[in-house]
């Protein structure tokens, strides 16, 4: 979720600095929205016949490699395939965290988790536009995506230590 509102606000100096199209501007966010739709059922039903557990973590994993990658890029193009690298392994978190959660407590507990879900979800909406806004002020727009490495890290270390 904070993917999807951080990196809006950093638009306008990723324009400045990489000297994008007004068409790959508009891409930047797009790919990753439009990847996320479009991949996010067969991310869940991949996660139903292999093991949610296994594919969160490997769109964890995709993710980051693509927060790498857009970390890194020096021009149009590659920002936007890796905002689609993103948007892969995003729709294997979306697609899956709810489910992950709820089976991690009890059936009489279920609708606990999903109201857990539900808020963590909606803080990340919430605060990504303010620290997107901060981290591009301050050290860059280059940050908002290395800023996502140890948000990785620790939901691959969670899913570990307390997912089925």
């Amino acid at each position: 979720m904070l993917d999807s509102t951080e990196v809006v606000l950093a638009l306008p100096v990723i324009d400045k600095d990489l000297g994008l199209s007004e068409a790959g501007l508009q891409w930047v966010q797009n790919a990753y929205l439009l990847m996320l739709a479009a991949t996010v059922i067969t991310c869940g039903r991949l996660g139903d016949i292999l093991g949610r557990r296994r594919v969160f973590i490997g769109g964890v994993v995709v993710f980051a490699i693509g927060a790498v990658v857009a970390a890194l890029s020096t021009g149009e193009g590659m920002l936007i395939g890796a905002r689609l690298i993103q948007g892969l392994g995003g729709s294997a978190m979306f697609a899956l965290s709810l489910a992950i959660a709820s089976n991690a407590f009890p059936p009489e507990r279920q609708a606990t988790a999903v109201g857990i879900w539900a808020a963590i979800s909606s803080i990340g909406l919430g605060i990504g536009p303010l620290l997107g806004g901060v981290l591009v002020d301050s050290i860059g727009w280059q940050w908002i995506f290395w800023t996502y490495l140890p948000f990785c890290a620790a939901a691959i270390v969670i899913i570990r230590l307390f997912a089925a």
